[in-house]
């Protein structure tokens, strides 16, 4: 908060928490540590077929996982939100600060979580007929 000072303009404020106007710049740095774990090469399978899984998780599924990735951490990065805000004293206006955080989080979770679901339902076929 750059500045908190008594206001008029609230409504019903107990006398230990008097009306105050903050001003200041909300600044959150937001980050996704988004991993990949491919799966196993299931066990029962010829050399052949297992070289095929092999060539199509690391061609096939592995870049439409590091995409999903790479969508993920759209979530990432820095705001800066100049507020204004009227409350009763200084702890109200944190939680009015702090919803605000939390809305700008949900909102920005969601947009990653959309920009990801965008590239699925992923079904391929490969050929495992082989020797």
């Amino acid at each position: 908060m750059r500045a908190l000072r008594r206001a008029t303009g609230c409504t019903d404020c107990p006398a230990e928490d008097p009306c105050v106007r903050a001003t200041g710049a909300l600044t959150v740095t937001y980050h996704a540590d988004v991993s990949i774990r491919m799966p196993d090469v299931p066990g029962g399978l010829t050399a052949c077929q297992q070289g095929r899984v092999r060539d199509f998780l690391r061609t096939v599924l592995g870049p439409h996982e590091e995409e999903h990735a790479r969508r993920f951490r759209t979530y990432s990065g820095t705001t800066v939100r100049p507020f204004t805000l009227l409350g009763c004293g200084r702890a109200d206006v944190q939680e009015q600060l702090q919803a605000m955080h939390e809305t700008e989080a949900t909102e920005r979770a969601a947009r990653a979580d959309a920009l990801s679901a965008a590239i699925d339902p992923f079904t391929r076929e490969f050929e495992l007929d082989c020797t």
